[in-house]
């Protein structure tokens, strides 16, 4: 798989006029411009993410190609590109998938905040100083469902 950045002034406006001007406002409020790169296998677009050092602003793979690697594959080279190797991002909490993906590599979720526009989003993080842990109780469940023999008469009802 290959990365392909792709410059502001590539973007058409006119086939995608909402896009750049996104990202025209984007660049508006930094120093530094957000970099645009494109995970890339075969001549295929396998995803496309929008970054800055230590911030994940974007990443989207489509759907036809996930489970082939290219968001793992950009998460890694935005972790390359970033001072400390630690970034964050932000996340719809009803976006199962990306919550999960985002797991998978080692990220948490460390906060979550309400936007302008009164959205909740969950802040996720490599940025962690231990991984997660299981609580107690749902060990002692787990330990519990495992381990009950159960005999009818024992049982409360039958649902």
């Amino acid at each position: 798989m290959l990365i392909i950045s792709v410059s502001v002034d590539k973007i058409s406006p006119e086939t995608y006029p909402g896009l750049r001007s996104w990202i025209e406002e984007l660049n508006a409020l930094r120093a530094t411009p957000v970099n645009i790169v494109m995970a890339v296998e075969d001549d295929n677009v396998m995803g496309v993410m929008v970054w800055e050092p230590g911030h994940l602003i974007y990443l989207v793979v489509p759907e036809a190609v996930r489970q082939c690697g290219a968001g793992t594959f950009l998460v890694k080279y935005l972790l390359q590109q970033s001072e400390g190797t630690k970034a964050w991002c932000k996340v719809l909490p009803s976006a199962v998938d990306a919550i999960c993906f985002f797991h998978k590599l080692g990220w948490q979720i460390q906060s979550w905040y309400t936007d302008i526009d009164d959205r909740r989003y969950f802040r996720m993080t490599n940025a962690v100083p231990q991984s997660s842990t299981i609580p107690s109780e749902e060990k002692q469940l787990e330990a519990f469902a495992s381990s009950v023999r159960i005999f009818l008469s024992m049982a409360g009802g039958i649902y």
